[in-house]
């Protein structure tokens, strides 16, 4: 009598191990969707040390670290800063890209230096 109960709560415990690893895998393809953040991250990025070694090739760089475009991709500025970072400077609001959730930050010699 205890092997059968034994080998039922092992069935039960097979079951329902099966169940939540389905279910998980349900949630993850269909109610969480990829953020768009991590979706234009890596173009946002490609994009930015683009245009930063375009803008270098005709010597067009300010030296107080410019703002290269405030909507490289949907959401995603691109700004050139110091390495390291000179707050006055790089922090100034004439520098700085405006009207985005994220940046992209680049060295003057177009190196990336953060994407958040």
């Amino acid at each position: 009598m205890k092997k059968k109960k034994k080998k039922k709560n092992i069935l039960v415990s097979s079951v329902v191990v099966l169940v939540l690893i389905v279910l998980a895998i349900i949630i993850r393809v269909y109610i969480i969707k990829e953020s768009p953040y991590l979706e234009y991250k890596e173009e946002a990025i490609e994009k930015c040390i683009s245009l930063c070694q375009e803008v270098r090739k005709f010597d067009r760089m300010d030296s107080e670290g410019p703002c290269l475009d405030d909507n490289i991709v949907p959401n995603w500025g691109c700004d050139v800063v110091h390495t390291p970072r000179v707050a006055l400077i790089d922090d100034a609001n004439r520098n700085r890209c405006h009207g985005h959730k994220h940046l992209v930050e680049i060295s003057f010699s177009c190196e990336l230096v953060s994407a958040r």
